[in-house]
């Protein structure tokens, strides 16, 4: 890069600071080629830049259309359990359970009579107009106990007390 003859003609200032530091200056015939060749890496550059601009849109755009429907079918957990369909559900099992297998009379009286207070209650709650929180949670008791109780008549054991 000494002599005149060989100075850059490019336009860019990159090139330009590349190559002024090189040891060995090339050919004058060869400038042509390098700056042919700068300018092609930079619109492949420019390419890329393009493509990966529109990829992201497209993502953003299928995560925009996608998301809400996503959001429209997950349901909703935060639905109140309907413990009286439950429980007679569970009293269904328990009975059929019971017609399965042949329970003798001492060993029903324990479990008669926690579910028979428990259903007093209920029907003492309904009487007197209760608040729907004492309600659901009488119908929680009652739910819990038959799964007690189907679970200890499948594994035909003897409940003393509940």
């Amino acid at each position: 890069m000494s002599d005149s003859s060989t100075r850059l003609v490019t336009s860019s200032p990159q090139l330009r600071e590349l190559l002024s530091g090189a040891e060995v200056d090339p050919p004058a015939a060869l400038w042509p080629r390098i700056v042919a060749m700068h300018a092609v890496q930079l619109q492949q550059r420019r390419r890329r830049r393009w493509a990966a601009s529109f990829a992201v849109a497209a993502c953003l755009l299928i995560a925009v259309m996608v998301v809400p429907r996503v959001i429209e079918h997950t349901p909703d957990t935060a639905q109140p359990t309907d413990w009286k369909s439950l429980a007679q559900q569970l009293e269904l099992r328990l009975q059929d359970l019971d017609r399965a297998q042949v329970v003798h009379a001492a060993t029903l009286l324990p479990e008669q009579a926690d579910m028979e207070a428990l259903d007093h209650s209920l029907q003492a709650a309904y009487d007197h107009a209760a608040s729907g929180a004492e309600i659901t949670s009488l119908w929680q008791r009652r739910c819990a106990l038959l799964n007690t109780l189907l679970a200890v008549r499948s594994q035909q054991l003897v409940v003393t007390r509940i």
